[in-house]
């Protein structure tokens, strides 16, 4: 995802502020409100990760705000395509059920700490 820049400009924003700012960034080359919600979601990570966090307590604290901060906005209407990396389950998943390919939600899959059994799966063309 090419939004850590921006992610880590705005990881000392809160909610609202930093989802709108993302958004706006995002719009660039990210039109679409599912491609905004997973610039968001990953900022939300980048953001706990520089506050100390685990991944694991950046995850699931990414989990816990999304619905929340995301509620009432054209991007609550996206967030069942996040199903798997919402509900909690992509830490249990075995790498070969993490698609790579390039699909916005299959990047943050891959990118998301706890992807693939503990460990964050990262592809040199995801990086760039």
């Amino acid at each position: 995802m090419r939004i850590l820049p921006a992610a880590l400009y705005f990881a000392g924003s809160e909610g609202e502020a930093m989802r709108e700012a993302i958004c706006k960034i995002s719009c660039l080359t990210h039109r679409h409100p599912r491609s905004q919600l997973a610039c968001f979601l990953y900022t939300l990570l980048v953001k706990d990760l520089l506050a100390g966090n685990t991944p694991g307590a950046a995850y699931e604290k990414m989990r816990e705000r999304a619905p929340e901060l995301c509620a009432k906005t054209a991007l609550a209407g996206e967030l069942p395509h996040f199903e798997r990396i919402l509900n909690g389950s992509l830490p249990g998943l075995p790498e070969r059920e993490i698609r790579s390919d390039g699909y916005v939600v299959s990047t943050l899959a891959t990118s998301s700490p706890g992807s693939g059994k503990g460990k964050t799966v990262l592809t040199t063309s995801q990086l760039t």
